[in-house]
Order: C-alpha cells, then structure tokens, then sequence
C-alpha cells in the first residue's frame, strides 16, 4: 500500500516542478524596479520612492513619457551632458510615466516621499553598455512637473492628525 502511494506523490512532485518553476523564473529580478532588471542602474546613485523636492524643475523630460521605460530615461540622462539626475516613476493610472531630467541637485538634497518614483544621481563614470538603446525624445519642461510633485504634498496626509 505504501508503493501505490509513493508514484503518486512523485508524479506530484513532478508536476509541480514543471507548472511552478517557469513562474517563479518570470518574476522581475528586483522589486525595486519598473518590469525589466535595470541593467544601467549601477551608474546612478538611486532613492527610491523619492521625488525632487518643490520649486525645481527638470530641464527637459520625455516627450512621450507613455513609451519610456526606466532603462531608455538613465540611458538619455547618460548620454546628456548637462544631466545630472532623472526622476522615473509611476505617476497615475493605467501605466503612466514620467521621464524628467534635472540639470542641478539642489532638489534632490530633501526629497519628497513619493511612492512608486525613484530619484537617480548620475555617477562620474558609467562603463555599462548604453548606446543600443534608443534615447527619448525630449521637450523642454512644462507646468506638468510642477503641477504632478504640488498634487503629491497637497494630498500627503499628516499621520498627527485623528
């Protein structure tokens, strides 16, 4: 009786294996990040869940925030001289984006809490492979910045208060 039973918790076992390991391979090497690994990470400085703090303003961001990814925002910051931060996140519904570039650090010396947004400072050399990605278009900064980091300390409960 105990043979009979043993085929059977095997084939489970088995099956198993096959059905749970491809998930498990599938799950993003770092929770830290948006979908893909972030290969060109390492050559920021990264906070996470931070944002730059008011008044400062990007010089420039992705003209088309909807078809960025973190991967194409770093590798434009790296190959803009006057770069010397990006902020990227997850800045409303249904996959919307933010690709801005910031010319000084002023802003990233207090940051805003600002889940699912990462700051990331550029280092002084960067010798990961970046120049296969295809940079973002970029339009000069507009009000939209501005407007997203105010709606984030506007709506910030205070956790003193009842």
């Amino acid at each position: 009786s105990s043979q009979s039973s043993m085929p059977s918790s095997s084939s489970s076992l088995l099956l198993l294996i096959f059905f749970v390991a491809p998930l498990i391979s599938t799950l993003p090497n770092s929770p830290r990040h948006f979908g893909e690994s972030c290969s060109l990470c390492e050559c920021f400085v990264e906070y996470t869940d931070r944002d730059v703090q008011l008044p400062y303003r990007p010089y420039a961001q992705a003209a088309t925030p909807y078809d960025s990814s973190e991967e194409s925002c770093l590798a434009t910051c790296l190959r803009e001289e006057a770069c010397k931060a990006a902020v990227y996140g997850l800045v409303g519904g249904r996959n919307v984006f933010t690709c801005e570039l910031y010319d000084n650090l002023q802003g990233t010396r207090s940051p805003l809490t600002a889940p699912y947004t990462n700051i990331y400072i550029k280092k002084g050399k960067c010798d990961k492979q970046h120049k296969q990605l295809e940079p973002l278009a970029l339009i000069d900064s507009d009000e939209t910045s501005l407007k997203r980091r105010l709606r984030t300390v506007v709506n910030r409960e205070n956790p003193f208060l009842g």
